[in-house]
Parts: C-alpha cells; sequence; structure tokens
C-alpha cells in the first residue's frame, strides 16, 4: 500500500488574495501525482478536501488543503465514499455495507445490509444518534410486457431498498421503492432487459419531522418518505409532481430538475441539491440540458410550492452527465463538486467551484492539464478549529465558571479534590461517536460538550448552555443527555429546563463526562406489513419447503408469524414471536391443504393488527405458454420461450422435433422466460414442440400443447 500523511496541524489554509499553486511537481510527490492549480478569489469555507481524484478510475485518494497540496495521499486507502461523516469518521465501502476509519485511517465501525441485498454506494449515513442509513439494490425478474407495450417477459429491474440501522447493528426500518414507485413513473426505457427504473442516488433525515428525503435519479425526483409508517408524504419532480414551481426558466418546463444528486434541508428549511440536467443512460429522457448547476428551493409543504431562491450556473456553462455533488459550507458558502465534467482538450472544467450566497465563485480547483474529473468534499476535519475550549484552575464550590468561547456557564455544587486543582470545558462541532441509549433513542444534534477534571475526585455542577445556534428546533423540546466517559458508554437524560430569557438549555447537578442535545424521533406507529409471498390466495408446489415473506411499514421492533390449517388459527402449524427479520421458511407442507398465514408488527407504538394471507399446497406444475401451438418462428431471430411454475427452482429448456430431443436450449434461474435465438442449423419444419421441465426433479414437466414451425 502506498500511504503518505503529512503533518495534519497546517490543514487551514486561509488566503485573502488570488493565488495558483501546482501540488504535483512539489518535491517528494509520486511522478504520476497530477498537477492541481488553485484559485481564489474570495473567502472560502474553512476545511480540507477529502476524497478522490480520478472519477471512473480513481488515481488517489486524498486529503487536500487548500492550495491543491496533499496532505494524505493513497491508491489503495479507500476513503470518503460517500463522504465523512457528521462524527468526523471516514467512510469506505466494504462487503455488503461500510466501514468507518478515524483520523489515522484505522477501521472503528462498520454498518451492513441485512439480508439478500447489494449495497448501494451512491450514498451512506451515520446519523448523529449513531443510526446508519444504508441503500441497497437486488434483482427483480418482471414480465413487462404486462406493463408497457413492447416490454420483455424476461426483463430484470434493480430494485432499491433503504434500511435504517441501530448501533446495535439492528435493522429498524426497511422501505422499497418498488412498493409505492409505480415502475411507469420512471424515465428509463421501459423496453430494455435490464432497468435501473428509479436509481437513489442520495438520502438525508429532514431534520425538521425527522422523516427521510430521497433522490431518485431515474425517475427525476426527490421523495419525502414517513418514517412512521412508509407512505409517501410528498413527491417534488418527475413525472408525478405535486408541486407548483415559482421563479423558475419556464423553458425547462415541464421537468425543472432532471437527473439530480446530493439534496439536504437546510436550517431555513430550504431544500438544496445538484441539478445535472440530464438522465445519462436511461434511454427515454426529457430533453437534455446544456448545463448543470446547484439550485435551492423554499419547500412550502402545506401549500405545495417550491419557489427558486438561489442557484448558481457556471460560466462557461459545465455540463455533468453523472455524478456531482452541492455541500452546504460553515460560512454559508456552497460547495460544487463537478462530476464526471471532463474538459475537451483543455483544463476549463474545475473540480470544485466554491461560491457565495451572493452566487461569487470565491474558490475553484482544476487540473493543470485535462483529465477525467473527481470526487472531493469539503470538511473542518482533525483540526483544532473543531473544539472550543477553556480551562479554569482553582475550582471553588460555589463559584461559576463563564467559558464564553464555548458558551457554557458552570457553577460548581461541590467538590471533593486538592487544591491544585481544574475544570476543562470543551464545546465540539462534529458529532458524538458511538452512542448507545437505553429505551426510545432520540435525534441528535452535531454539537456536543465534554466537561473534565484534573485534581478533583468528585463533583456536582449546574451548567448552562448557551444553544444560540440550534434555533430551528424548539428548546423546548429539547434533552441533554449525558455519558461519564467520551467515545463510550450508554446516555442516559438529563433533567433539562430552558430559560427563554436567557436562551440557554440549563442542567442540574451534572457531572463530568460527555454531553450532547437531544430531541424527540418520531413515535412508532404499530403498522401490520404487506405480505408478499406466498401471495394470498396463491397455488404452492408441496414437494419443496415453502418460504414467508413480508415487507414492513415504518419503523419496526419485531414481529409475530403465524401459519395455521384454519381460518381461526386454532390448528396452528407454525408460531414465531420476537421475529427481528421477515422471512422464515417452513421445511414441509401437506399436499391438497389450504394453509392461512399472518404476521403483525411490534414497535414503541404498540402491536398491530395482523395482515392476513392464504395459499394452497397442490401437486407441482409447469406450463409452457408460449410456444403452445401454431406459430411460426423465423431461423435467426429471436423469440420468447414462456412458461409459468409453481415452484421456486431452475428449470430445463429443451427443443423437441417430430417426437425427438433436438438440443437443450438452456437451464434458466428465477425467470419465467427466456430470449432464444431460432437456430439457424435446425432443419425447417412445423412439427417442433418445446418442453420445460424441473431442474431438480424431472418429473415436473410441461410441453407446448401443439407443434410449432420453424422456417427459414
Amino acid at each position: 500500500m502506498k500511504v503518505h500523511l503529512f503533518p495534519i496541524t497546517v490543514l487551514l489554509v486561509i488566503f485573502s488574495f488570488v493565488f495558483v499553486q501546482t501540488a504535483g511537481s512539489a518535491v517528494g510527490l509520486p511522478a504520476d501525482f497530477p498537477d492541481l492549480v488553485a484559485t481564489q478569489k474570495g473567502e472560502p469555507s474553512p476545511g480540507v478536501f477529502i476524497g478522490w481524484l480520478g472519477f471512473w478510475t480513481i488515481d488517489y485518494y486524498v486529503v487536500l488543503d487548500q492550495s491543491g497540496y496533499p496532505l494524505f495521499y493513497s491508491k489503495t486507502e479507500q476513503m470518503s465514499y460517500p463522504g465523512v461523516m457528521f462524527n468526523g469518521l471516514i467512510t469506505a465501502p466494504s462487503d455488503k455495507g461500510f466501514t468507518l476509519k478515524d483520523e489515522t485511517f484505522t477501521v472503528v465501525d462498520s454498518f451492513k445490509l441485512a439480508g439478500n441485498y447489494s449495497v448501494d454506494i451512491h450514498d451512506f449515513k451515520v446519523m448523529p444518534n449513531g443510526h446508519a442509513l444504508i441503500l441497497g439494490t437486488y434483482p427483480i425478474n418482471m414480465d413487462m410486457s404486462l406493463v408497457v407495450t413492447g416490454g420483455r417477459p424476461d426483463a430484470q429491474l434493480t430494485g432499491n431498498v433503504i434500511q435504517e440501522i441501530d448501533t446495535n447493528k439492528k435493522v429498524i426500518f426497511e422501505w422499497h421503492a418498488i412498493d409505492y414507485i409505480p415502475i411507469t413513473d420512471s424515465f428509463y426505457d421501459l423496453t430494455s432487459k435490464s432497468i435501473d427504473y428509479a436509481h437513489f442516488n442520495s438520502i438525508n433525515i429532514d431534520p425538521f419531522d425527522n422523516n427521510l428525503l430521497i433522490s431518485f435519479r431515474t425517475t427525476g425526483e426527490i421523495t419525502k418518505v414517513s418514517r412512521s409508517t412508509g407512505e409517501i408524504i410528498w413527491r417534488f419532480g418527475g413525472k408525478k409532481n405535486e408541486f407548483t414551481f415559482i421563479g423558475e426558466h419556464e423553458e425547462n418546463a415541464p421537468y425543472y430538475f432532471v437527473g439530480q444528486h446530493s439534496i439536504w434541508r437546510k436550517t431555513n428549511g430550504n431544500l438544496l441539491f445538484f441539478d445535472n440536467g440530464n438522465l445519462q443512460g436511461a434511454g427515454t429522457t426529457p430533453s437534455d440540458r446544456t448545463y448543470s448547476r446547484a439550485v435551492e428551493y423554499q419547500i412550502d409543504e402545506t401549500n405545495k410550492t417550491a419557489t427558486l431562491v438561489w442557484e448558481f450556473r457556471h460560466t462557461p456553462a459545465i455540463f455533468t452527465p453523472s455524478g456531482g455533488r452541492v455541500q452546504p459550507l460553515s460560512n454559508g458558502n456552497v460547495l460544487i463538486d463537478w462530476g464526471a465534467a471532463i474538459p475537451n482538450g483543455a483544463p476549463a472544467v474545475p473540480l470544485v467551484t466554491e461560491v457565495s450566497p451572493a452566487g461569487e465563485v470565491v474558490y475553484e480547483l482544476h487540473y493543470a492539464t485535462a483529465k477525467k474529473g473527481s470526487r472531493l468534499q469539503k470538511y473542518i476535519w482533525n483540526s483544532p478549529d473543531l473544539v472550543k475550549s477553556q480551562t479554569f484552575q482553582n475550582i471553588i464550590s460555589g463559584n461559576t465558571y463563564n467559558s464564553s468561547n464555548a458558551g457554557i456557564s458552570v457553577t460548581v455544587n461541590s467538590l471533593e479534590g486538592v487544591t491544585n486543582n481544574g475544570l476543562a470545558v470543551k464545546r465540539h462541532a462534529d458529532a458524538v461517536r458511538f452512542p448507545k441509549f437505553t429505551g426510545q433513542v432520540p435525534q441528535v444534534l452535531i454539537d456536543r460538550v465534554t466537561i473534565s477534571s484534573f485534581g478533583i475526585e468528585d463533583m456536582s455542577f449546574d451548567i448552562n448552555f448557551n444553544i444560540d445556534g440550534m434555533d430551528f428546533k424548539d428548546p423546548n423540546q429539547m434533552t441533554v443527555y449525558h455519558r461519564p466517559q467520551e467515545d463510550s458508554g450508554i446516555f442516559s437524560p438529563l433533567l433539562t429546563y430552558y430559560d427563554s430569557g436567557q436562551k440557554k438549555l440549563v442542567v442540574l447537578n451534572a457531572q463530568p463526562g460527555e454531553f450532547i442535545f437531544t430531541y424527540p424521533d418520531i413515535q412508532g406507529i404499530p403498522i401490520a406489513p404487506a405480505l408478499k409471498t406466498p401471495a394470498d390466495m396463491s397455488t404452492v408446489g408441496y414437494t419443496k419447503p415453502v418460504t414467508f415473506e413480508w415487507a414492513p411499514k415504518g419503523l419496526f421492533s419485531s414481529f409475530h408469524l403465524q401459519v395455521a390449517k384454519d381460518s381461526e388459527f386454532n390448528e396452528i402449524v407454525a408460531d414465531k414471536s420476537n421475529m427481528t427479520v421477515y422471512k422464515y421458511t417452513m421445511e414441509t407442507i401437506e399436499p391438497n391443504t389450504t394453509y392461512l398465514w399472518r404476521v403483525n408488527t411490534t414497535n414503541s407504538g404498540g402491536t398491530s393488527d395482523w395482515a392476513n394471507a392464504s395459499f394452497s399446497a397442490v401437486a407441482p406444475k409447469i406450463n409452457v405458454t408460449v410456444p403452445n401451438g401454431g406459430e411460426q418462428w423465423q431461423a435467426g431471430l429471436t423469440y420468447f420461450i414462456q412458461w409459468n411454475y409453481n415452484m421456486d427452482d431452475n428449470v430445463i429448456i429443451e427443443l423437441y422435433s417430430g417426437g425427438w430431443f433436438a438440443k437443450t436450449i438452456a437451464t434458466v434461474s428465477g425467470s419465467q422466460a427466456y430470449e432464444w435465438e431460432a437456430d439457424l442449423s435446425l432443419r425447417p419444419g412445423n412439427n417442433f414442440y418445446i418442453k420445460v421441465k424441473s431442474a431438480s426433479d424431472n418429473t415436473i414437466y410441461d410441453t407446448s400443447d401443439a407443434s410449432f414451425s420453424i422456417i427459414k
């Protein structure tokens, strides 16, 4: 592994003049490290750039100072995909999830998807309360000929799933796009064989009501989803847009933004995101614009209006076919990462542009020569600027110690210790690490406080916390939590009240440790899950195990599954309570029997009603539907062979001619259709038929009802 790490004490470089500096030619850097040119025209936000250079192929993972000089670089140390978390830990994709690395690039935590899903690396969030939002994908075999004209019966959709995972690595929320977003709402070419119909690329929790904000690239919309129920609250953009646009560019109507990325709900309530202006690869897209932009809308969720209050379009225009991000910065500026925007023969496209609220470019970073893009975000990371602190010495009981720097006042009620003692008060601008809670978990703000002492064995004090920067939250709903050790242990709530005159949160009789600011999360609503398989009133082959699957709706703690032979559930054959997964396999079922099955949900709000379904156990059966007699298929052209099957098993497709075996066409898994090119080597005739049989039991099969023809 090739790694170089420079002293992080030089991270923050602030200039008040225009400068140009190349990094790649500096002494000690590899010969293939690209030259970078930084141009500063105003006052950028403090911080360093973390990410990588290169786009489809990554050249170097880097930490860059504002001159473009690498404080860290590596070809192999994956980092910052999709970003640095609120707690300062750096993410890197891993098997089915993400690892989290500290400032020394040591793995200290990880989250993985539960279930048979593949991780989607477009976005990942570890929220300040320690919960993670993780995206996944999975294949869905679907007969799209039943959905759209020209659709393929052997189509495979990319399913999209979101899981919220708590600090115990337990899934407490799962949401599937296919259950709520109709396929036909997509701009993707729905006649394709592989269809990425929704394409998650950004997720966040709305800090105003704790529900989910999701960006769907190929439906061109931002969607708000209730974490309580799983239901859609509103849809913004795309074919099913619910909002009236105000102040937008009418030449772009009706799709004012297209293929967007990177959504943020700002503390003023506005939505900020990157508008690509295109849907590269989707097939049937709205007309591509010639530019990409950063946009901010004032959202009225009651009257469903979206007012364009800010946008930035680069001069000259930049068009980003894929990727691209925006990032709100600490000083009010916005950083724009131009993603896959690639210059044509000249280094005209910046990697990043930092823009003031007035729309003025204050900073840009380029390659010195034309190159592919990058992915860079800006953070105050591993820096003394994250902490405002003050240390008091010779602490005396009854005295008040004010730290105007940290916005904290400590009044000592009692202490035991030596005369030469001290109290250190620190306010941190990053989120807590590794939080644990008992009972219902609150939402947590990014600010945290640590108070430690030396020369003191025991002490108690009252604390006043200045919360001027948290005014978008109702302070009367806020509670301060405490644990004795920083970065370790369980948080407990403290009796907290709000002093409206001083605009301060107050806690009494506290002890040293780590303090965080919380507000209530949404209340769980117990809702019965959606039963998936076996589908209601369906038939199942009795020679194989039967697998029960259901989809949660909203937050959940556990499920209860019952399977019975009677509608009153007196003759129960399976009874599984306190399930934390939503899948169960029953190994044997009786022939010619009707089963009833039901599931309920338990969460912090109680237990739901039952969701009910039934199925019948019948003999396993395959039914060939196409070709089924009389068709004329021309050699050299492709046709779909189709069948129905009441079991989950691979099948073998065979071709017969005049009663004689001609060839094995294919072995198929999962689908009930197969695209076959009629073999040019076959002798033309009118006595062909298809046989489809189980790969595990060749006594289970079916053939075409009558012969079909192959012609030349």
